[in-house]
């Protein structure tokens, strides 16, 4: 099974001590994405790509209200280059496999920044 795996370091807002320094050590979490028989067009929107918007520290992740084995999220998140993107996907928690994904629409973008700015 072919695999990527990404380091996340959750935002600042997720460890800092009390004289506000982030300690990278005690809070690295390890994200892992199967990308064998990717169900989308991967020239689209890259693995990279993807994996940055999971790495967003002001992704949204939108969970449902029940869960089971067959439970699908969708989370809103932008790359480093700023590329907004919508997905969606399962997880083991430690393993996501990305179903969909694409370019966000005007109104997932403008939800996106009204969240983001709440954090600011």
């Amino acid at each position: 099974m072919e695999m990527s795996t990404i380091d996340f370091v959750p935002g600042p807002f997720y460890g800092d001590d009390q004289a506000g320094h982030f300690d990278v050590s005690r809070h690295r979490a390890t994200m892992e994405f199967d990308w064998l028989n990717c169900p989308f067009d991967l020239s689209k929107v890259s693995p990279a790509e993807v994996e940055e918007a999971f790495e967003d520290p002001f992704a949204l992740r939108v969970l449902p209200e029940m869960e089971s084995e067959k439970t699908r999220y969708f989370l809103l998140g932008k790359t480093i280059s700023g590329r907004a993107l919508f997905a969606i996907f399962w997880t083991t928690g430690k393993q996501n496999r990305v179903i969909q994904c694409r370019d966000m629409t005007k109104r997932e973008l403008a939800l996106y920044e009204r969240k983001a700015a709440s954090f600011a």
